[in-house]
């Protein structure tokens, strides 16, 4: 009787201790919770900023004719296609590495000089690199429309301030020009625009403001280096191919 009596006396100490505790696990399951709420919370916080923190889109500039429309549908099929002056803009999306999770928005904008700021305008705010294509087999004729190109590019707070990539094509023409010279030239011809383009420019005098300094220091030869993301020169030809994979492998660091 004694030992019955003990064990109903100990059960109902343990039952009388759930009831006067019942919150004791439910605190620690509510503490639990909140801490993988609060991490996962940190996680999409931290996973979402970086994606608006950067655009996606890739601005394909350059002069009529560089070859521009023909690397971005290059870039897209894996085949060389000919093409005509455009006055409207391509736009795509691209995958890479055959990542479709993973994918930037090529933008070709249009070469004509009366229709392009306005092209490149709109895409300004969700810049992720500027690709410049130059035709190196017309360097000689086009270099100081090319450069004024390249310094109306870097004049803006917004498109200055990406990574830029110079595409160095048609190389498989005889007269094209390898990208240690093109380099070379279009760094003069920046020289030179330095000492005149500022006052033809007629930019805003907040614009002005927000003109990065290098542009003007004209007591020195400009040179790419100077920026704040050295550039980088890729030589290519859409005809043969050579040098797309390259463009792929530099547009998947980004």
């Amino acid at each position: 009787m004694e030992d019955q009596s003990m064990e109903r006396s100990g059960k109902q100490y343990v039952s009388t201790s759930q009831q006067e505790f019942p919150g004791v696990k439910l605190t620690c399951l509510g503490v639990i919770t909140a801490l993988i709420v609060v991490l996962l919370t940190v996680w999409i916080f931290r996973r979402f900023s970086r994606k608006l923190g950067k655009g996606q889109t890739v601005l394909l500039a350059g002069l009529t004719g560089s070859g521009k429309t023909a690397l971005f549908i290059k870039l897209l099929t894996g085949k060389y296609q000919p093409t005509q002056t455009s006055i409207v803009a391509n736009k795509s999306t691209l995958p890479l590495n055959g990542n479709k999770r993973r994918v930037l928005q090529l933008f070709d904008c249009p070469g004509s000089e009366n229709i392009r700021q306005t092209h490149m305008d709109s895409v300004k705010s969700s810049l992720r690199a500027v690709v410049v294509v130059i035709n190196s087999a017309e360097l000689l004729a086009e270099v100081r429309d090319t450069a004024a190109l390249i310094y109306s590019l870097l004049a803006d707070a917004e498109t200055s301030s990406v990574p830029f990539l110079f595409i160095c094509n048609k190389q498989d023409l005889s007269t094209a020009k390898v990208a240690s010279i093109v380099r070379q030239q279009l760094e003069k011809e920046i020289s030179t625009l330095r000492r005149t383009l500022p006052s033809a420019l007629s930019l805003p005098e907040s614009e002005q403001a927000r003109k990065p300094t290098y542009l003007d220091q004209t007591n020195s030869p400009f040179t790419f280096q100077c920026l704040p993301s050295p550039p980088s020169f890729i030589e290519t030809s859409t005809v043969a191919g050579t040098g797309i994979a390259d463009v792929f492998n530099w547009l998947s660091h980004l």
